[in-house]
């Protein structure tokens, strides 16, 4: 390396990117500029989008980063409405960012953000798009260039055939939680799953609490016989709900549920969505894309709780493709203090948590899977892996044997 070559390498750590989730384009920035060293020419970065909330086109009614909370949970807005929300949370961000992003452009001699943060620098050259087109059609004149639809972010179940990587493991639940689903299972017709986010957000401890009284009240609802007509022919006395409350936080849940004096109530810290789901008959969620593909994949109903950003986004869709239905976090929290919310909660899950024969939320799963496989065999990470070796592939110069890839 040269003693140039040493000196930019030394001098680039001391341009730090204006913000943490503006990493990836500063590095792309960086590798434009040369100030990578030898290895500029073969750097490419690429964003990946995980909600298509977050490409603002008009087909998103709640805005993922609105200052205005109660807008965020109308599926209602005009365009007019989003497109003002878009342009004050704009102005907001450019105050906070734009400064020292230009500061850093200047330095490295690259053009300045005249559109402004979210516009100029919050997506690289090349992006991937991690949802199905029936999930989110293409908007070509809205979406930027570079960007690729590619699928849900999962992995093939099929093996990979080059050693050294073995075949994929079978996915499992922890065995307390296995025994504890076989045992129940005569008395249990419904199971489910409640999980409140990663995060543990601040609702967290209201959230298991509705959660709680909403499935004492369907399993009151069959003693009552207080149901509808139509919900009394499929309840018996072996057709109760069972819950199962995904946390790693036990200290948010009820008295009683972590140490299994709750009937019907299990707590478990974590377990693999792809081996619970089949075992159920709905998920409650707060809208989070991973949880909202991995009930997609497994064709279970789902109840999206949204409470922040690109999650009421993904509910609305969820809504709007028959596969589940919305209601907001702050709503269903009110299910302990409100009996006319506890009931509407109540009679959601009845409906989504029916047998097979006379669900319609599956039986548009059902249409929704043939739509996938005609799109394309596989799943989103095969195809994004393509997308990266391709822009390698097309590369001048090409670049040398051995590259490194960083995530």
């Amino acid at each position: 390396m040269s003693t140039r070559d040493q000196r930019v390498s030394h001098d680039a750590p001391s341009l730090p990117p204006p913000s943490q989730d503006l990493g990836v384009k500063t590095i792309e920035d960086l590798a434009k500029a040369g100030r990578l060293g030898p290895r500029a020419p073969f750097v490419r970065c690429v964003t990946a989008v995980l909600s298509p909330s977050l490409l603002r086109s008009p087909d998103v009614k709640q805005p993922p980063f609105s200052l205005f909370r109660k807008l965020r949970e109308q599926s209602w807005l005009p365009a007019c409405v989003t497109r003002c929300v878009n342009c004050v949370d704009d102005t907001v961000v450019d105050a906070a960012f734009l400064p020292r992003l230009d500061v850093h452009r200047r330095a490295l001699r690259l053009q300045l953000c005249p559109n402004g943060v979210y516009r100029d620098y919050f997506l690289c050259e090349r992006s991937l798009l991690f949802v199905p087109e029936w999930f989110a059609p293409p908007q070509a004149d809205a979406w930027p260039q570079g960007l690729s639809q590619v699928g849900w972010p999962l992995e093939d179940d099929e093996p990979n055939p080059e050693p050294p990587n073995p075949e994929p493991t079978a996915p499992s639940i922890p065995d307390a939680l296995a025994r504890w689903l076989e045992e129940t299972a005569p008395k249990y017709g419904r199971t489910i799953v409640f999980l409140c986010g990663t995060g543990n957000p601040r609702h967290a401890s209201d959230f298991f609490a509705a959660a709680a009284a909403i499935v004492a009240r369907m399993n009151k609802s069959y003693r009552d016989r207080d149901l509808p007509s139509k919900f009394r022919v499929i309840v018996d006395e072996t057709k109760r709900t069972r819950a199962v409350f995904l946390t790693a936080h036990p200290e948010v849940l009820p008295v009683g549920i972590v140490d299994g004096e709750i009937e019907g109530a299990f707590h478990c810290e974590y377990a693999d969505l792809d081996a619970l789901l089949p075992e159920c008959t709905a998920i409650v969620h707060g809208g989070g894309v991973g949880t909202v593909a991995a009930a997609v994949t497994h064709a279970t109903p789902q109840l999206v709780c949204p409470s922040a950003f690109d999650q009421y986004d993904n509910g609305q869709r969820v809504a709007r493709r028959g596969v589940g239905e919305v209601i907001s976090a702050e709503k269903i929290c009110e299910a302990r203090r409100s009996k006319r919310v506890l009931k509407r909660v109540r009679d959601l899950l009845w409906r989504l948590s029916d047998p097979w024969e006379t669900n319609p939320y599956r039986k548009q799963y059902v249409k929704l899977g043939r739509i996938d496989k005609a799109e394309r065999v596989g799943k989103g990470l095969r195809f994004a892996a393509g997308e990266v070796v391709a822009m390698f592939d097309t590369m001048d110069p090409k670049p040398p044997p051995r590259l490194e890839f960083l995530s």
